[in-house]
C-alpha cells in the first residue's frame, strides 16, 4: 500500500519494527542485497529505505544496496542510525517515535555520497572518489530517461556540468562492458 519497502539486515530488526506497527519491512538476513531481491521488491514498491546498522559495515552495506536498488529502477534512500545501533536498538531503547523520525531522515544515494565526502573533509580528492562511485552506478542504469534524471541530480549535488558527467558515464559504461578480443570468435562452453 505504501509503495515503500524498508530493508533491514536481520530478522530481529524486522520483528522490532513490526511490533511498533511498521510492517512494510524486508530483512536480508545477513546476505548482500542482490539484483534478484531488488526485482522482487520492485514488484510491490518503488521506494526502498535502507536501514542498516550504524557501524562501518552497515554503512558499506547501505551504499552497496543503494547502488543495487538504483540500478534496478528503485528509488533508494539511506537512513543513518546512530553509531553502534541497529533498528531494533532504536525501537527498544529510544521508542517507536525515534524510529519513525529516523525513517523520515533518509537521503537519496547521490546526496548521501556527497554528504559522506563532505564529512570526510570535502577536499577535491574525496569528492572525486564519491563522484566516480556515483558515476559507476549511473553507468549501470539501463533506462536512459532514469539515467538522465540521476545525472541531473548528480550535476546539481556536485556542482558540475551535464556534458562532463555524460562523458564520464560513457567512459564508465565502456569500462563495465565485457571485454572480447578483436578478431577472435567467442567460444561456446563445453557441456559438462
Amino acid at each position: 500500500r505504501e509503495k515503500t519497502a524498508i530493508l533491514v539486515e536481520g530478522y530481529l530488526d524486522l520483528m522490532a519494527l513490526a511490533q511498533v506497527g511498521i510492517t512494510n519491512v524486508v530483512a536480508t538476513c545477513g546476505t548482500a542485497f542482490t539484483p534478484d531481491q531488488a526485482r522482487l521488491i520492485k514488484r510491490g514498491a518503488r521506494n526502498v529505505l535502507l536501514v542498516f546498522d550504524g557501524d562501518k559495515a552497515g554503512l558499506k552495506a547501505g551504499i552497496r544496496s543503494a547502488d543495487m536498488a538504483l540500478r534496478a529502477g528503485l528509488e533508494p534512500r539511506i537512513v543513518r542510525l546512530p553509531q553502534g545501533k541497529d533498528p531494533a536498538d532504536v525501537v527498544i531503547g529510544d521508542g517507536a517515535e525515534a524510529m519513525h523520525q529516523a525513517l523520515q531522515g533518509g537521503m537519496g544515494y547521490i546526496p548521501f555520497l556527497k554528504s559522506l565526502a563532505d564529512a570526510r573533509g570535502g577536499d577535491r580528492e574525496t569528492n572525486e572518489r564519491a563522484l566516480r562511485q556515483a558515476l559507476g552506478t549511473i553507468a549501470g542504469i539501463t533506462d536512459p530517461l532514469r539515467q538522465e534524471y540521476v545525472l541531473q541530480e548528480t550535476a546539481e549535488v556536485f556542482g558540475l556540468t551535464m556534458a562532463l558527467l555524460r562523458d564520464e558515464v560513457r567512459k564508465q559504461a565502456l569500462s563495465q562492458m565485457p571485454r572480447t578480443v578483436p578478431g577472435r570468435k567467442q567460444q561456446k562452453a563445453e557441456p559438462a
